[in-house]
């Protein structure tokens, strides 16, 4: 008797997650990295950066608003957990290579 025996019934097509990854041409991950290089002035959010203080541009964007009495949402809450939509968009065009 075969320890192995062979099905007569065979998938029509690759599981639901292989079909999806058949999708994926490109890691993102070097993607970013390849723009973070292009763009020395990024900040990259991929790793903890605990020692560092926010750039000048943005304590003085703070300190300007804290001035003016601000005291929009926007300034003092977490923002949207789907993402800042404006940047999205930017990133999906980045993506499509229309940016």
């Amino acid at each position: 008797m075969d320890p192995h025996p062979v099905s007569s019934r065979s998938p029509a097509r690759p599981p639901a997650a292989a079909g999806r990854l058949a999708g994926v041409l490109e890691p993102i991950i070097p993607r970013v990295g390849a723009w973070l290089r292009q763009r020395p002035d990024a900040l990259s959010l991929a790793q903890g950066m605990v020692n560092w203080g926010p750039p000048a541009t943005v304590a003085e964007a703070v300190r300007a608003a804290l001035a003016a009495g601000d005291a929009s949402p926007a300034l003092h809450r977490y923002g949207s957990m789907e993402g800042d939509e404006e940047l999205l968009e930017l990133v999906r065009l980045e993506l499509e290579g229309r940016q």
